[in-house]
């Protein structure tokens, strides 16, 4: 099988919705000949499953590297350290665990043999990890995997700090982009914005939607009772410019 290094920051036990698409893409890897190897943190608190674990062969080699979690302390110094990894870090908190951690990636690569690596945000910090990798090993191949835009993320645009980084993260964002082999984002509409900031990626690029996995419901019972009823059921975050008015006046 090809090694593929999989650089997640978010990834089991660790709970929300980032986790779901790598934790997937890491079951099913093996049956397109694919050894996936992963790199992610350690779970320092927060949002936690751990039922998630289920679904990662027991055998796959996970490296799990030293935290610097500025979101979830404790204590007097919660506020601050929050503060610095929300507004004053650059891309996100998360740069520290990409800093620190590079060059035992680099190790990792060379020990594990890796000739493919692949990256997904958030946090975009992997991102930059990618990069560092793919600047010292000129025989690398890289896939980027954006599940959320970066810069053109219409909620930055409302963060006065995110304004003030703007232009910087631009530009690591279009390197980023410019000097991976392959682009891959989770909808058309994301990766459209990509492309008009870097019309390169037309040549190499595509988009995986988010899915599902049989398996989580093949044991589900159909309890509908055949009358005219039927549930909605929203999946997602309400936060920022999201709300369900719209929807409930429809109602």
């Amino acid at each position: 099988m090809n090694k593929v290094l999989i650089i997640a920051n978010e990834f089991p036990p660790m709970g929300g919705a980032g986790v779901q698409r790598t934790t997937k893409f890491v079951k099913y890897l093996r049956e397109f000949d694919f050894e996936p190897i992963v790199i992610t943190k350690e779970h320092m608190g927060g949002l936690s499953d751990r039922s998630l674990l289920q679904y990662i062969p027991d055998d796959i080699k996970i490296y799990r590297l030293k935290a610097y979690d500025f979101i979830n302390r404790t204590g007097i110094l919660k506020l601050p350290m929050k503060f610095i990894g929300t507004r004053i870090l650059s891309p996100d908190s998360e740069f520290f665990w990409y800093y620190f951690n590079r060059d035992k990636v680099l190790d990792i690569i060379k020990k594990e043999k890796i000739q493919l690596i692949y990256t997904t945000s958030f946090p975009y910090s992997s991102h930059l990890m990618g990069l560092y990798l793919r600047k010292k090993l000129n025989n690398i191949r890289w896939i980027v995997d954006f599940r959320d835009e970066w810069t053109n993320n219409p909620y930055h645009r409302d963060s006065f700090f995110k304004r003030l980084k703007f232009k910087a993260e631009k530009k690591k964002e279009i390197e980023v982009t410019s000097n991976c082999d392959y682009f891959v984002t989770n909808t058309p509409l994301m990766l459209e914005g990509f492309l008009k900031d870097n019309k390169d990626l037309h040549k190499n690029s595509t988009f995986i939607p988010n899915g599902y996995d049989e398996d989580d419901f093949c044991h589900v019972l159909d309890k509908r009772d055949g009358e005219n009823k039927f549930v909605i059921t929203y999946t997602g975050s309400l936060y920022g410019r999201r709300n369900l008015d719209e929807f409930l006046d429809g109602l």
